[in-house]
């Protein structure tokens, strides 16, 4: 995956802020979907279609204002974290406060980034936020691909004496050192 390619939702209750956002993303090749409320946004999201662009299971990066109606940021954040574990949120906000980025770190906020900012500044932020995604399902790919490789449910035998190997990997399968079984 591509940066070029990435899905991206933003949520925030200010128009001129959140339209902004969405052009410049669009400008950098993304495909964007915006949101005025996280509640909205959410329901979006639990039910896995966002508006017509994409599904919630291609979603790549999230940025979010910190302080909305009806669902803050934070509350936002700690939701979807719950149901995309693995998609970077990064908050944004005009009222940046130490305990205000400590609570982002504690929802799960991959950054925290206070406005006014820099369109490069954020740019870089939001780049490093889709490497870490990319990395992140590469990684979980490749997990799923060694453990079917390494695993011996493919080995075929009923015999009493096969089932014994089975039994004894199953066994040493977590040890630390190598083990021959003859």
């Amino acid at each position: 995956m591509t940066q070029n390619q990435s899905k991206i939702i933003v949520v925030d209750d200010d128009s001129e802020m959140r339209e902004m956002l969405e052009d410049f993303l669009r400008g950098l090749g993304h495909q964007v979907e915006g949101y005025q409320l996280a509640t909205t946004a959410f329901e979006d999201i639990v039910s896995g279609q966002m508006g017509s662009s994409f599904s919630a299971s291609d979603i790549d990066l999230i940025i979010t204002d910190l302080s909305m109606p009806e669902m803050d940021g934070l509350e936002f954040t700690q939701r979807v974290k719950k149901r995309l574990p693995n998609v970077p949120v990064v908050l944004i906000t005009a009222h940046g406060t130490i305990e205000s980025a400590i609570d982002a770190t504690k929802a799960g906020a991959y950054s925290y980034v206070v406005k006014p900012f820099k369109l490069n500044e954020l740019e870089v932020t939001l780049r490093q936020a889709l490497a870490h995604n990319a990395l992140q399902r590469e990684n979980s790919i490749l997990r799923g691909q060694v453990s079917q490789s390494w695993s011996f449910q493919n080995i075929i035998g009923k015999s009493k004496a096969m089932r014994q190997v089975f039994d004894l990997i199953g066994r040493v399968a977590n040890a630390s050192a190598n083990v021959l079984i003859s």
